[in-house]
């Protein structure tokens, strides 16, 4: 309703020629009231915004946060592809909890691909068995960092790696 209104009065809050990731920042005042507009068309470049918001326009030391001012901007990722190659092999042994919180940072680092080579050979006892009784041993664990990649508006690529024709990946 707050944006609807402001729309109204003559500030320009349309989103619809936004792209996927695209995002608007716009500060705007109202004789004492002051309001900073994110706006997107979808929840990751709203993310987006945020995050270009509270990491490069709020200034904050440990006693005060203020916000830039003005702000007119409008952002696209200038990458469409931006991702990170992982090798779980060489943390095998670390929990999901940790996982977890490294997907996340690739999230706040707005990462949209997560290249996770987890190929089957660490299971197997000639190869050393290295995933044995770890948490990435567990299917419904690997699900859970997949269902996590895609509530952060991620996609989790898993790689084999190990196929003469070339790698199999599967988009999750």
């Amino acid at each position: 309703p707050v944006i609807a209104k402001l729309g109204r009065s003559g500030v320009d809050v349309q989103t619809d020629q936004l792209g996927e990731e695209e995002f608007r920042i716009v500060t705007h005042q109202n004789k004492s009231r002051r309001y900073v507009l994110l706006l997107a068309r979808t929840p990751v470049a709203l993310k987006y915004a945020a995050q270009e918001l509270v990491f490069f326009r709020m200034p904050a030391t440990k006693d005060t946060a203020s916000v830039d001012w003005p702000i007119n901007i409008q952002k696209n990722p200038q990458f469409a592809y931006r991702g990170i190659y992982m090798l779980p092999c060489w943390a095998q042994h670390d929990s999901v909890a940790h996982w977890r919180r490294v997907l996340e940072f690739n999230s706040e680092l707005t990462c949209n691909r997560n290249y996770f080579w987890l190929d089957g050979f660490p299971l197997l006892p000639q190869y050393g068995g290295e995933y044995v009784g770890t948490d990435l041993a567990q299917p419904a664990n690997v699900r859970s960092l997949i269902a996590l990649c895609k509530q952060l508006g991620m996609k989790f690529l898993i790689g084999g790696g190990s196929d003469d024709e070339g790698v199999d990946i599967i988009t999750a």
